[in-house]
Parts: structure tokens; C-alpha cells; sequence
């Protein structure tokens, strides 16, 4: 698989989309997968970063010079430093000169929309977009947003109705180092001793010097304080005369990840963007400021879900307003109960998810299992995926009430019913195969679906073969039938591939399929 992934970073756009850039490329090129990067060589780029990882760039001429106007329709069409309409040659260029078309491309760009996207169409077989924003047109194949609280509705307008869209934290771009480490993080109790700082990359606003202030204004010496500086951080030498001053404060800088400070942690403070779910992911409550109108969104939704303590936008926050809000979480005694919430958010898998899914086709090894209580939520969702409620006899949404109560006894009749998940061999969720119990015709009536964002890629038969061989190993030479909608060609196509026995009508507008 080739790919040519299009990101910038800058002393304005910051660097957090080239570092989640190449954690996907990582793990795409783990697999085998050859990946490049185009990136424009504005001041504060990451370029020499990414060669130093191992990837190819071709640099684009800076262009910061360009002002888009006052008609611009993007809100960030600064941050591109050309039109879109030269971005895309520019692109295409380096594209055909690698040989092309590719598998895919990546685009991670608040500056480039549906525009820039359909003139590079033709030249990769597949688009792949990361937004935070929902703020403009994509013409892509799959979007993702990790971001939480966004839904399907959010992008039901930017984009066309068969792109898939990967939704949530579950699919953060995180380094593999945090789930390594989510499955042995414990929650957090007990009083707060260690509390870690980081404001990102540059922070011209010194929130870093602020909250560090804050910490030591508690007078609490016992606490130890993990300051981490960015590269562009221009006040380092105040910060170390108060290391200077104080024992308990310790700087950092140039670290590779921040997962061991995190996992180290009690408490965080911080800003609003994808470190959010790099904390949540070690299960590690915060104080969030946010610095970027696009934080706003998530600080409020970590809010609500009290996974976090959303101050405020920087502009409105002053040392004191850290300070109490820091006094405030220390006299907490729930915090067991917001470190769980954190790490219920996020696993620090989102980036196998992805790679999965973009290197996911008909010879991927494929693994089932029964499902358990975990699987309530992914369930729900794929029941109500609007293709499946279609196809199904009774196709209203299912309320997430009247599934439980559903789930839950089905889960208490393991002899008439088997739900099995089938997944990747690294954990990807396939889809689901239910099996249940027919008295009146002896055998098990099947009912599956694939999850959409893998649709189109031949993998219902391989689904269904997988959980009707589970299925036999415990019920030998079992009859199988499925009751399949006239209209439903996809899958009347599917049961015969899979030499299903096709019957006539069973009464209203399905057919009868069966299998000995």
C-alpha cells in the first residue's frame, strides 16, 4: 500500500497534526505500507522531524507571504499559504513525480476542503480526511474526527452520503506507547503528589509559567511538579530560576512521549487539543485551558463527561483562576471516579483502528469470539446504523434502553442465542454474526452486519464463515437459516456466494436462505 499524506505545521498551525500524521504513518508502514509526506516549509515546520523518522518529503515553497482576503470561504485559508487551487498542483506534481496514483492520500489540513480534495481525486485511488472542525465540504472516502461529543449529523452535510465516518476518541492518533500502558493503569486515588504541566509546542501566552506559578502559589512542597517545555517555548530561563528555587520543580523538554509523566501523574494542566486524549488514555484527570477556538468543543464536552475542569479561553484566565480551581480538585475525594471516566474515553488503540480499516480487504486473517458486556455500546451502534435498520424487518432506531434489556437476555440464554464479534487478529471490530434458536423450523435462525466503515471491501462472507465455524465446533451439523429482504441484494448475493439454498417468500417481502 502507498501513501502520500499532505500536512503542515508552523508556529501558527502548531504541531500537533504532523505529530498524529506520523504516528499513522508508524503504524501503516509497520505493515508494510510505504508512506511520504508533502508538507509546505512555512516557519516552524516539522520537515527534518519527519525525515528523521524515517519518511520521505517533498517540501512546498513556503508561501507566507500569501493573505487570502476577507472572501476567503475558510476560516483558516491563511494557514495553507496559497490557494487551495495551487496547493493541489503543487501536490499533484509531487504525486505524479513518486508514481502514481496512490492507494491513498491523507489530508490533515484546516485549510484545504472539498475544493483542493476533488482536483486530486484522480490521482489516488482513495481520500482520507482528519478534521476536528466540521466547519466545511470534504469530498473523501473515509473522514476521521477523534474528537468527542461529534456524531454522524455533524458531517452529514460536509460530506457525501457513502464516506465513512470514524468518529471519537476511539480512534485517536495516539503513539502505541499509551496503549501499551492503558490495560495496566491503574485509576488514580488517594491525595494528589505529582502534577504535570505542558501547554504544547511554542505557548506565547506563557500559560506554562502561569500554572507553574499557580502549583508553587499552594505552598504545598510535597507535591511534585513535571513541567514539560516545548521547543519554541520562549520563557525557559524564569521557569529555571524557579527550579532553581524550588526542589520539588523538575523541567523537561525534547521527550519522545509524554506517556510516562502522565502515567506518573495525579493531575494535569493543560490545554484542550489531542493531548486530551493522551491523558485520557492513562487515565489522568486535567485543568484545561483552552488556547484555539477549535479546543472549545472538546474542553466543554471533557467537561460534561467530568473527565476534566475546563477553566476558560486563555485570554480569560489569570493565575488565580488556576490557583482555585487547583485548590478546588484537591479537597475532591471522587477522583478514583474521574481517573475511571478518563479511562473509559479512550484506549490508546485509536491508530490500530485506523491502519486496520485503511489496510482491511478480502485476505485480512479474520478471528471470532462471543460477545461480552463490553460489547453493549457496539453493538447499539451497528444496530442502528441506518443501512442495517433498512434491511431489518422492523427498521425504527432502537432505543439504547430497550438494547440493553434485549442484550442482557440474550446474554442470560447462551443455549438459544450466540452473538459472536468478528474481528481483526490486532482487534479491529468486523461486524457481528447472532445465531438464534428456531424451534418450529430446527435450527438457527442467522442474523449479521458488517460495520460500515468496512463495507464494500468482501468481507460478509468471510464474516459469516468465520462464526458459523465457532457455531459447529459447539453445534455440530447444525441447520442454519436467514430471513433476508427482497431488496437486500448485497446479502442475498452473500448466502449464495455461501451456497445457501435459496427458498421462496416466507410470508411478507423476505426471502428464505438455508444451510446444512
Amino acid at each position: 500500500m502507498k501513501l502520500s499524506i499532505r500536512v503542515d505545521a508552523s508556529t501558527q498551525i502548531g504541531t500537533g497534526h504532523v505529530m498524529r500524521c506520523l504516528t499513522l504513518a508508524k503504524a501503516l508502514n509497520s505493515k508494510g505500507a510505504k508512506c511520504h509526506f508533502i508538507c509546505r516549509q512555512h516557519e516552524g515546520n516539522l520537515i527534518e522531524l519527519i525525515k528523521n523518522n524515517g519518511f520521505t518529503v517533498t517540501a512546498l515553497p513556503s508561501g507566507d507571504s500569501f493573505k487570502p482576503g476577507t472572501t476567503a470561504s475558510l476560516a483558516h485559508a491563511d494557514w495553507l499559504g496559497v490557494t487551495q487551487e495551487e496547493d493541489a498542483r503543487q501536490t499533484i506534481a509531487a504525486l505524479d513525480k513518486a508514481g502514481q496514483p496512490v492507494d491513498w492520500i491523507v489530508v490533515d489540513h484546516y485549510g484545504i476542503d472539498a475544493t483542493w480534495e476533488s482536483m486530486i481525486a484522480p490521482h489516488a485511488k482513495r481520500i482520507f480526511v482528519i478534521d476536528d472542525l466540521a466547519d466545511r465540504k470534504h469530498a473523501c472516502h473515509v473522514l476521521l474526527d477523534q474528537n468527542l461529543g461529534k456524531t454522524k449529523a455533524d458531517y452529514a452535510k460536509l460530506v457525501r452520503e457513502n464516506s465513512v465516518t470514524l468518529l471519537g476518541p476511539q480512534y485517536a492518533l495516539l503513539q502505541p506507547q499509551y496503549a501499551e500502558l492503558h490495560q495496566r493503569t491503574p485509576p488514580r486515588q488517594g491525595l494528589v503528589k505529582n502534577i504535570l504541566i505542558y501547554f504544547g509546542g511554542s505557548d506565547p501566552q506563557d500559560l506554562t509559567g502561569m500554572a507553574t506559578k499557580a502549583c508553587l502559589a499552594l505552598n504545598c512542597p510535597e507535591i511534585k511538579l513535571n513541567v514539560v517545555l516545548g521547543n519554541s517555548y520562549a520563557h525557559r530561563p524564569a521557569l529555571e530560576q524557579l527550579a532553581n528555587k524550588y526542589s520539588n520543580l523538575h523541567l523537561h523538554q525534547n521527550l519522545p512521549s509524554l506517556a510516562l509523566l502522565m502515567l506518573e501523574a495525579d493531575l494535569a494542566i493543560g490545554a484542550g487539543g489531542s493531548t486530551s486524549w493522551e491523558r485520557c488514555a492513562m487515565g489522568l484527570p486535567a485543568i484545561i485551558i483552552t488556547i484555539a477556538a477549535n479546543q472549545i468543543p472538546i474542553a466543554n464536552e471533557l467537561h460534561k463527561a467530568q473527565a476534566a475542569v475546563y477553566i476558560d479561553k486563555v485570554e480569560n484566565v489569570t493565575e488565580s483562576n488556576i490557583e482555585q480551581a487547583l485548590r478546588n480538585w484537591l479537597v475532591r475525594t471522587d477522583a478514583v471516579e474521574w481517573s475511571k471516566r478518563c479511562l473509559a474515553l479512550a484506549d490508546g488503540r485509536g491508530v490500530e483502528r485506523v491502519a486496520a480499516a485503511m489496510g482491511v480487504g478480502v485476505n485480512t486473517p479474520l478471528q471470532a469470539r462471543l460477545a461480552n458486556l463490553n460489547d453493549e455500546a457496539l453493538l447499539l451502534e451497528w444496530a442502528n446504523d441506518t443501512l442495517v435498520r433498512e434491511n431489518s424487518i422492523n427498521s425504527k432506531p432502537i432505543s439504547e434502553s430497550k438494547h440493553r434489556e434485549w442484550f442482557y437476555r440474550k446474554l442470560r440464554q447462551p443455549d438459544t442465542c450466540k452473538i459472536y464479534i468478528v474481528e481483526t487478529t490486532d482487534g479491529l471490530p468486523i461486524g457481528q454474526v447472532r445465531f438464534d434458536w428456531n424451534e418450529e423450523k430446527n435450527g438457527w435462525l442467522i442474523d449479521y452486519s458488517v460495520d460500515a466503515t468496512l463495507r464494500g471491501h468482501g468481507l460478509g462472507s468471510r464474516l459469516l464463515e468465520k462464526a458459523i465455524q465457532e457455531l459447529r465446533i459447539v453445534k455440530q451439523n447444525a441447520l442454519i437459516f436467514a430471513e433476508v429482504k427482497e431488496q437486500n441484494y448485497a446479502s442475498q448475493k452473500v448466502f449464495a456466494k455461501m451456497n445457501f439454498e435459496k427458498n421462496e417468500y416466507t410470508g411478507g417481502d423476505c426471502y428464505l436462505f438455508r444451510c446444512q
